[in-house]
């Protein structure tokens, strides 16, 4: 009886032990409130809404909230970007009344000094869609990447192409590189956009530098968010030469870095690259395949599969040019193509964005005819006319252009929609080079 006694004063010792420790912590935690702490007024509220470590009290819990709000709203009025977002997000966990319209008010405010998030946040209770917009462009503008993409590829997937360029051109002067790389896609003649060679290379180049400080944070292993992504989309402006001087040996460096980390997008970019025999593309070329001339080229200068060699390559790619020129002079839309993208590149030939264009008019008109006219080639024609129009004269890139075959189907007219407006898919170095 003495022992089970004892056992159970002691219990209850112990429990008044932990009853006044809660008790000190609760004075000192009110105490930390008074004096302005709004992290610890809102957790003392919840306590007291919860029952955690205290005796539930609802009314103290609202008293404590209205304190940390009172608190909130004076640091906001201040200039405090991160008190109006917390503002908001308290004002949204209240129950009833105008808690939405505080909360968007304050969201707001914090979006108007700075804050990205606090854009989102109010863009996510705007009902009206032009101000949602305004917001959504606001917070991109301010460095929430994916708000931006998020943004962009909604603006593009509904074909409002302008409006989308208009918010990349602004997250590219922002200094964020895939912005650059995506509109400087765009001017190479994807998504429907007229071709402007000068701008897309110069708003390319305003991409080169951020995106090279992405890719080095990502090989550190510092970005853990789609971390290679930065180097594949610069790999893919050194290898064309877009907005940089070409440079396809450091491409390749990046391509292997970025498979190697896991990512299949570059090890299918290399793999036609590295499995490929040389003497067999040199072969083809010799037969008159332009598409093997320039993965020989490319090969001979990567150093991939035999000794590198500038000299060899440059000697490779002027008899592609050759055979492009000559091809297009004699109607052929792919060799017009090819030659196009090898002025838009400067490709074992200078670069020449006028050049370019026409040569690449040149092909679309082919096609264009051959599309429209009563041949049983007719079908094919059309095809062909639809990925080229969706490929744009550079390589094609990562993001699929949406409506290239809606466009291909509303210019050109046929009895046979269907079979003409879905292209069929290429192998890799012919997509990679035609």
């Amino acid at each position: 009886m003495v022992g089970v006694s004892s056992l159970g004063l002691g219990v209850v010792a112990v429990a008044l032990l932990v009853s006044n420790q809660d008790r000190i912590r609760m004075r000192h935690e009110e105490s930390a409130c008074n004096r302005g702490d709004i992290k610890t007024c809102l957790q003392l509220a919840e306590n007291y809404a919860s029952g955690t470590n205290v005796k539930a009290n609802p009314q103290q819990a609202e008293k404590l909230v209205a304190q940390a709000t009172q608190l909130l709203s004076i640091q906001c009025r201040s200039g405090s970007a991160t008190s109006c977002f917390q503002l908001g997000e308290v004002e949204l966990k209240k129950k009833g009344g105008d808690n939405q319209t505080r909360a968007l008010a304050a969201f707001e405010g914090g979006c108007k000094k700075g804050l990205s998030k606090s854009c989102s946040r109010a863009a996510a209770l705007t009902l009206g869609p032009a101000r949602r917009a305004a917001l959504l462009s606001k917070a991109c503008e301010l460095g929430d990447n994916r708000v931006c993409v998020d943004v962009s590829t909604k603006l593009l997937a509904s074909g409002k192409i302008k409006q989308a360029i208009d918010l990349l051109e602004s997250a590219c002067e922002h200094e964020h590189g895939w912005a650059c790389f995506e509109v400087s896609s765009i001017f190479l003649g994807q998504r429907g956009a007229a071709v402007d060679l000068k701008r897309s290379v110069a708003l390319a180049a305003k991409g080169i530098k951020p995106l090279r400080r992405a890719c080095e944070s990502a090989l550190s292993g510092a970005n853990t968010e789609d971390p290679m992504h930065p180097c594949e989309m610069l790999a893919e402006l050194l290898d064309q030469g877009r907005g940089a001087p070409r440079a396809i040996d450091q491409a390749y460096n990046l391509w292997t870095a970025a498979c190697e980390a896991g990512s299949e997008t570059s090890c299918a970019t290399l793999r036609p690259k590295i499995e490929g025999s040389v003497d067999a593309y040199l072969a083809a070329c010799d037969k008159g395949d332009i598409a093997a001339c320039l993965t020989a080229g490319d090969l001979e200068k990567f150093g991939v599969g035999t000794e590198r060699s500038a000299i060899r390559a440059s000697r490779v790619y002027d008899k592609a040019v050759q055979l492009a020129r000559e091809g297009c002079k004699t109607k052929d839309a792919a060799a017009c193509k090819t030659l196009a993208r090898m002025y838009a590149r400067g490709l074992g030939i200078g670069m020449d964005p006028k050049a370019a264009t026409k040569a690449f008019k040149r092909a679309e008109s082919i096609l264009a005819e051959r599309c429209n006219s009563q041949t049983p080639s007719r079908h094919q024609a059309c095809q062909d006319l639809a990925t080229m129009l969706k490929e744009g004269i550079a390589l094609p890139v990562n993001v699929e252009p949406p409506a290239a075959e809606e466009r291909c189907c509303e210019t050109w007219t046929s009895d046979s929609k269907h079979e003409r407006c879905h292209p069929q898919p290429s192998s890799s170095h012919r997509r990679n080079h035609q």
